[in-house]
């Protein structure tokens, strides 16, 4: 009898493993503790397979489980594409035990990185550590008026229905929800949804921000929720706001 609750719903994981043997180890170790894994052998495949699946919202993995020395696209390029898009945990799983190996893994978004060779017990205890916040431990919903976000879950209710949001979008409402009623600078909310070393147009920011009003406010050019402060950025409410920050958004 193995360690699966029947009670709760199983976890779904992708192994990204070339080696046979490992990959079979731990599809059958994970699989005897209740998980459902899908395997792939190379990383155009898992590359491929993520992109078609979309933003966070839609992706049915609850884990990640990645080598980093990989045929035709390496793990670090899957690890750096699934931080842009979700926020699903990602294990590296990996024969480079360097401490800079290590520590590059972990500041590109990785959750936990466990080196070859490894024992089962314990990467299935991992798994089970990153897989767990999820359904055991689900962060508290953030709030604002009748709008809620579910962070764990990348859910937005409004008004009792709920809004599918692009990644991006769902990160700068989080970032927004996180401090209500105090503003963000245009540059701090490039850098955290972004990233450091975003070289685009300022302006994909308005566009986002435009796309988000569209689905929460009621008059968009009245917008109650995302407010514009006027040589600053924005912020969460404060009241309505008025037709000509909403011009300056546009133009």
């Amino acid at each position: 009898m193995n360690g699966t609750d029947c009670n709760k719903p199983p976890r779904h994981v992708l192994v990204v493993e070339d080696d046979a043997l490992v990959q079979v180890a731990v599809s059958s170790a994970l699989e005897a503790e209740g998980f459902t894994v899908r395997s792939l052998d190379n990383g155009q495949d898992a590359l491929t397979l993520l992109q078609q699946l979309g933003p966070c919202q839609q992706t049915p993995f609850d884990l990640v489980i990645l080598d980093l020395l990989l045929p035709q696209v390496s793990g670090w390029e899957i690890c750096q594409f699934l931080r842009q898009q979700s926020a699903v945990p990602i294990l590296i799983l990996s024969a480079r035990d360097s401490l800079e190996d290590k520590v590059q893994g972990l500041d590109m978004g990785a959750d936990d990185y466990l080196t070859k060779p490894f024992s089962l017990r314990e990467l299935v205890v991992r798994c089970k550590k990153l897989v767990q916040p999820i359904g055991s431990f689900p962060l508290p919903p953030l709030q604002f008026k009748d709008l809620a976000l579910y962070p764990h879950e990348a859910r937005v209710m409004l008004r009792g229905n709920e809004l599918r949001l692009p990644f991006k979008e769902f990160c700068l409402l989080r970032l927004l929800m996180e401090r209500p009623q105090q503003p963000w600078s245009r540059q701090e909310l490039i850098r955290r949804v972004w990233g450091d070393d975003f070289d685009g147009n300022p302006k994909t920011l308005d566009v986002h921000i435009t796309q988000l009003r569209k689905k929460l406010e009621r008059n968009p050019a009245c917008p109650e929720y995302i407010v514009t402060v006027r040589g600053v950025g924005y912020q969460l409410g404060d009241g309505v706001g008025d037709d000509e920050s909403r011009e300056q958004d546009e133009n």
